[in-house]
């Protein structure tokens, strides 16, 4: 079952190193400037898996020579899903920050599954509406240079600027939802467990406000 999923990153620094020289090769289908791009991510490896058990060098590049769809002799289109999961995967690898969630389709039990009226106070269901609305909701059109983190048929997903970060951290301290919710002991099995992640969530998002990230959020389809 699909499990929500948080990146923290440096909006500015993503864009500038890779999203802006990528949309500006593809839109104006310069074949150098893809080439130059093709070969950076073919040597930027994925960061090394690090446990409590130990570290490991990952020999993984974003680009595969020979096994990806990608090709250094054809700029792609702007559409290409190729293209768009090779972005995808450098703002999730360059991220300073990230977690995945421990309650199965988190996103959708927050939006569908849950009768917050019966449950929260008026100040509580402005800060969850908040967080419904500009954090977790799909979006289908994101600002250039972040159209490759676009919701499609497979992931529900969505970018957040470090302002509405920001924003959306002033509320929790503020109003304390996600610590309530934590805390509080007459909420059934499943809306508990669904409490934790979203408390979890809070906190990530308050560390990435202090950092002044944007947030990737995304929760794949069922």
């Amino acid at each position: 079952m699909p499990r929500w999923e948080w990146f923290a990153f440096n909006s500015n620094a993503v864009a500038s190193a890779i999203l802006q020289p990528a949309q500006q090769a593809v839109r104006n289908r310069d074949l150098s400037a893809w080439q130059k791009l093709y070969d950076q991510l073919s040597e930027t490896h994925c960061r090394p898996y690090v446990s409590a058990y130990g570290y490991s060098p990952n020999k993984t590049t974003l680009i595969e020579p020979g096994r990806d769809e990608l090709s250094r002799s054809e700029v792609p289109q702007e559409s290409s899903f190729a293209l768009r999961r090779t972005l995808q995967t450098f703002v999730e690898q360059a991220g300073r920050l990230s977690m995945e969630g421990q309650f199965p389709r988190a996103r959708h039990w927050v939006l569908e599954e849950v009768s917050w009226s019966k449950l929260l106070p008026r100040a509580e269901l402005g800060e969850l509406e908040f967080f419904q609305k500009q954090i977790i909701t799909g979006r289908t059109k994101l600002p250039d240079p972040f159209w490759c983190l676009e919701s499609n048929s497979a992931v529900d997903s969505n970018f957040v600027s470090p302002n509405l970060v920001a924003e959306m951290a002033a509320k929790e301290a503020e109003i304390g939802l996600f610590r309530n919710l934590a805390g509080r002991s007459d909420l059934d099995e499943e809306v508990a467990s669904l409490a934790r992640d979203m408390a979890a969530a809070g906190l990530f998002i308050e560390l990435a406000a202090a950092l002044n990230f944007a947030l990737f959020f995304r929760e794949d389809g069922t």
